[in-house]
Formats: C-alpha cells, sequence, structure tokens
C-alpha cells in the first residue's frame, strides 16, 4: 500500500506498506541511494528524509513541498496524490 498526505504546509508524507519486511529494507536501500529520488518530482536531495521501520514493515519519506499547502499555484491542497511517481518508480500498473 502506498498513500501520501500532509505533514504540514511545507512537508508531504509518502508512505510504502509491505507484507514482508525484507521488502521495505529493499526499498531503503533502494531510496537512500538515490535510485527512486526522480519518482519524487522537483525536490532537492537534501529535502527528503527517509525512515524505514523494520516492525510495520514500511518506509516513510518525508519530502518538502515545492509550494505551501493552499498557496497560489499549490494543485493538491492535501497532498494526497503525491504517491503517484512512487508508484511509478516501483513498477504498479497505473489505471
Amino acid at each position: 500500500m502506498v498513500r501520501s498526505k500532509n505533514a504540514g504546509p511545507f512537508t508531504l508524507t509518502i508512505d510504502v506498506m509491505f507484507d514482508d519486511p525484507a521488502d521495505a529494507v529493499r526499498l531503503h536501500a533502494d531510496l537512500t541511494s538515490g535510485t527512486l529520488e526522480p519518482a519524487l518530482g522537483p525536490v532537492a536531495g537534501e529535502d527528503v528524509r527517509v525512515y524505514l521501520d523494520e516492525t510495520a514493515a514500511a518506509v516513510k519519506l518525508s519530502v518538502g513541498r515545492a509550494l505551501p499547502a493552499g498557496s497560489a499555484g499549490d494543485l493538491d491542497l492535501y497532498g494526497c496524490q503525491q504517491h503517484v511517481g512512487v508508484l511509478a518508480a516501483l513498477g504498479v500498473p497505473l489505471p
């Protein structure tokens, strides 16, 4: 399961949850090596923080928003559509 949401007006959080903790460990390694960074859109590398929780078999990304939530030009106030790039990078077929 992959989902995204606001973590305040300047940060998005993207959660990627697996059935197997080993999958979370592999994704964490890819993300920390910069492999999937292009999937996150126009954010600088230092604006992406990656957290691994093996117990929950999950990876959490905190990503700086290009524009503050709700400001002029912001197209996703709640940040609920920002996970699509990660889905595509993971090879998940999109509808």
